[in-house]
């Protein structure tokens, strides 16, 4: 028996998966690191067995961050075959589909054939291209289609749509059919539609909720992260939201932005994490000479204000000529002025060369406004497995794609691209001992194939190694309320 593991996160529970290349079947084991953990689930075709039903459950709930989250064993059975199910279909057969998991292209063709005949999900025949949908039917269209009626709570498409037999659910039903979500009232509707994308892993999974989506979390390294203690970097495209914002906030307003998200990457802690505020200062003047003019102005515009245009006008005149006098009740200003304003009048430093003075510019550093602050960061991606490897490439479209502005249908118009929520994480949670950090752009994605300066690939074609160089910037400044109950170290 030759078997592939991967490994894949549901709902917060990772698990391992072992698919059988030999007979196509898949089993569902406790994440025990190298040794193979307990069996909680398997299937041989397209129906799914729940093997160990109350440790399977302990964990789930285990994961989840409230009590709301936690699931009645009634429940979890539900939720496992109308949205786990899909997930493990679709994995095992990009494992199956994969021919660098068999003995050749011969050896791939006959067991492939094989595994479609007794109908394994997602399948496909060497010979005519039909593929196997998640009830096990034989469908000319790619089952890998994941798309979700935001409206209606319709999902289409899906490899996963399973026979559920031997546990008190019933069947779920064929292609047309509809069935009711548990705890959620949705009438979803499962048929399979066209699509013309190759198998793999679908970047998004829907749960059919009208208005939302569960976006694939990608995770790099496959094996480390939130679930055996390690902190890490959480990094949550959302799409571009300027509905309701108004023009004159203040501030705290980047969050209104956020509109549905896209999908997750979590990848780990780096070295040099840092942070920099910076405020607007600067220096600026103001000398008796335009103080006292001001002074004047400020006095006639208060009586303009109050509809005294004659006092206004007068008041004007008398201020201007208090401060004429008081400028020139100073001994020497008389020489000072001839040779300030014949200096204005050619442009050059009279004062200084003829009285050897220079008038107090009154300088003082004010404040202009606060800034924005730029984080970076830099990965070394170095997969150590083919779906490793499928990961970095996925992880690094991911990236690109969010950061690009899409057109409109005529091409008049762009929208904003996709923005950013970042966050640090520890024990699945806000890291306490870091800083926040609001909405950002991706501003810039540098991606170097050849980190290492050489050029090398794996057998299938991917690179031994990737770096991405990341740059994104915040789109609001920090201000003095953000940091009341921000927890923490602030933003």
């Amino acid at each position: 028996m030759a078997e592939v593991k991967s490994t894949t996160i549901w709902n917060n529970l990772r698990v391992d998966e072992y698919v059988d290349t030999d007979n196509g079947s898949v089993e569902i084991t406790q994440r025990s690191g190298i040794e193979k953990g307990r069996l909680l689930a398997s299937a041989d075709n397209y129906v799914w067995t729940i093997d160990n039903q109350p440790l399977f459950l302990q964990l789930y709930n285990s994961r989840q961050g409230s009590q709301t989250q936690r699931l009645t064993s009634d429940e979890f059975e539900r939720q496992f075959y109308t949205e786990a199910v899909p997930i493990f279909n679709d994995d095992r057969a990009r494992i199956l589909l994969d021919k660098g998991n068999f003995d050749g292209t011969l050896d791939w063709e006959k067991k492939n054939l094989a595994f479609f005949q007794s109908r394994v999900p997602g399948t496909q025949n060497p010979t005519t291209g039909q593929l196997v949908n998640g009830d096990g039917d034989v469908t000319d269209s790619n089952p890998y289609a994941y798309d979700i009626d935001e409206n209606q709570g319709e999902i289409t498409g899906g490899v996963g749509r399973s026979n559920v037999t031997g546990n008190g659910s019933g069947n779920l039903p064929n292609n047309g059919s509809t069935y009711r979500l548990p705890n959620e009232g949705v009438r979803a509707t499962l048929k399979a539609v066209p699509d013309d994308r190759v198998s793999g892993r679908s970047s998004t999974r829907s749960s059919g909720v009208p208005g939302t989506s569960r976006s694939m979390r990608l995770t790099y390294p496959e094996s480390n992260l939130g679930q055996f203690g390690y902190d890490y970097i959480s990094f949550t495209a959302h799409k571009y939201s300027a509905e309701g914002r108004q023009l004159t906030s203040a501030g705290g307003s980047s969050e209104q932005r956020l509109g549905a998200p896209q999908g997750t990457v979590q990848l780990p802690m780096q070295p040099n994490l840092e942070e920099t505020h910076s405020v607007d200062w600067g220096g600026d003047s103001l000398n008796m000479i335009y103080a006292e003019l001001a002074q004047a102005a400020m006095g006639a515009i208060t009586d303009l204000s109050n509809f005294d245009i004659i006092g206004g006008a007068q008041n004007l005149l008398d201020n201007v000529g208090k401060s004429a006098q008081k400028i020139l009740s100073e001994p020497n200003n008389e020489a000072f002025l001839k040779a300030y304003f014949a200096g204005q009048a050619v442009g050059a430093n009279i004062t200084a060369r003829s009285t050897g003075t220079v008038i107090n510019p009154n300088l003082e550093l004010l404040f202009n406004g606060p800034k924005l602050r730029t984080f970076s960061f830099n990965f070394k991606l170095t997969p150590r497995s083919q779906s490793e490897a499928q990961t970095c490439k996925e992880i690094i479209s991911f990236f690109k794609k969010n950061m690009a502005p899409a057109y409109s249908d005529q091409g008049l118009f762009l929208y904003t691209p996709n923005i950013f929520k970042l966050e640090y994480i520890s024990n699945d949670g806000p890291h306490p001992y870091m800083n926040k950090i609001k909405p950002c752009a991706l501003m810039n994605c540098r991606v170097n194939y050849t980190p290492d300066n050489v050029y090398m690939t794996y057998v299938d074609g991917s690179m031994t190694s990737y770096s991405i160089n990341m740059q994104f910037g915040e789109l609001d400044p920090i201000y003095a309320q953000d940091y009341e109950n921000a927890g923490g170290t602030g933003y």
